[in-house]
């Protein structure tokens, strides 16, 4: 039996890099965007597909169906730093990305995925042997990421819910060589 040689770029997520919001060009670093921190651990996507299950009251606690209701993918990160020019993109409504000023500017009843949507690209530092991800279109979740938050004592960690932003086959999230990744 051969043994296939690892590490294999396709297979590890988990690598460290730096995490940007809205970026241009993949073609070099002046291209992905604004810093939003260093990630030690890289980053964690959690597809989210959403189930209901029903039990049958004639046999008791038993589930009979098991009903799909659809997907709501999420992109966890752990950051070592962060700073005034993340923060506003982390956090929709602070006031500007150089002040921050709470509260901020975010109405109640906003919807988030129209006002503050933008790409995310996580480049690791070795590009050769780590894929890239990028979320074509997402949006920051405050409350998860507090829930995240809360057994990190140094840490900021922050969660972004993703949606498909055309119909491309590309999708909601991109994860593979930074060759053939496309930002949309």
């Amino acid at each position: 039996m051969p043994f296939a040689t690892h590490p294999n770029y396709l297979e590890i997520i988990r690598a460290p890099g730096y995490l940007y919001w809205e970026p241009t060009s993949l073609a070099s670093e002046a291209g992905y965007g604004v810093q939003l921190g260093f990630t030690e651990e890289g980053v964690t996507f959690n597809p989210g597909y959403n189930v209901q299950r029903l039990r049958g009251e004639e046999k008791g606690e038993e589930w009979i169906l098991k009903i799909f209701t659809g997907v709501t993918p999420q992109i966890f990160a752990v950051l070592k730093n962060y700073n005034a020019t993340s923060l506003p993109r982390i956090f929709p409504g602070l006031v500007s990305a150089t002040n921050i000023q709470y509260p901020g500017s975010i109405l109640p009843g906003t919807d988030l995925f129209s006002a503050y949507t933008g790409k995310l690209l996580f480049v690791p530092v070795d590009t050769i042997n780590n894929p890239i991800m990028i979320g074509q279109q997402v949006a920051p979740n405050i409350t998860d990421s507090f829930k995240f938050s809360n057994a990190l004592d140094t840490n900021f960690a922050v969660v972004f819910d993703c949606k498909r932003k055309t119909n491309d086959a590309d999708g909601i999230v991109y994860n593979g060589n930074i060759a053939g990744g496309i930002l949309r």
